[in-house]
């Protein structure tokens, strides 16, 4: 099975519910060495870490989670088009603005397994793509055999893309 994708960029600026900066301290056991920068003890006497880019995704209902995501009437690369009725490939920043009254998630296109790059139809990278990445001065962990939605430009240029939600509008 092969489906066409159409890749989106979008600039997330709204973060999850629940967290809106990204340094958070964790709660850690007793033994646990802190070594970090970011450890200390609070005042209870309980060990702690601070972990830098921390995010909050719950499937539990909350006011935002129903906040409508404004849709394009044009095809943007920056914007989700709201004409576009197939399977588009989005940043997976676009969980802050997940509306479930607006659009299905279908899966993720860079794992094998149940709603992965199989279930999407997603092929392995292969041989031809990743020499012409590679020869264009390509980095990164890529292998002929991922599974990974990756893309040529008109140009023939062969581009990678970050890890992908593919997603539907209701």
């Amino acid at each position: 099975m092969c489906i066409n994708i159409k890749i989106i960029r979008i600039c997330c600026k709204i973060y999850g519910s629940s967290i809106h900066s990204g340094d958070r301290p964790f709660y850690v056991p007793d033994n646990y060495p802190l070594k970090t920068s970011g450890s200390g003890v609070d005042k209870n006497g309980r060990k702690f870490i601070r972990v830098k880019g921390v995010r909050w995704f719950t499937n539990l209902d909350h006011g935002r989670r129903h906040q409508p995501l404004s849709l394009m009437s044009m095809a943007d690369t920056d914007s989700i088009p709201k004409d576009y009725k197939g399977i588009m490939g989005v940043p997976v920043t676009f969980l802050d603005k997940f509306n479930p009254d607006q659009f299905e998630i279908i899966g993720c296109g860079d794992y094998k397994g149940t709603y992965g790059s199989d279930y999407l139809g997603i092929k392995e990278i292969g041989t031809d793509w990743l020499k012409k990445y590679r020869s264009q001065g390509g980095k990164g962990h890529y292998t002929a055999n991922m599974n990974s939605a990756v893309y040529y430009l008109p140009d023939g240029t062969a581009k990678p893309t970050f890890k992908r939600i593919f997603i539907k509008v209701k």
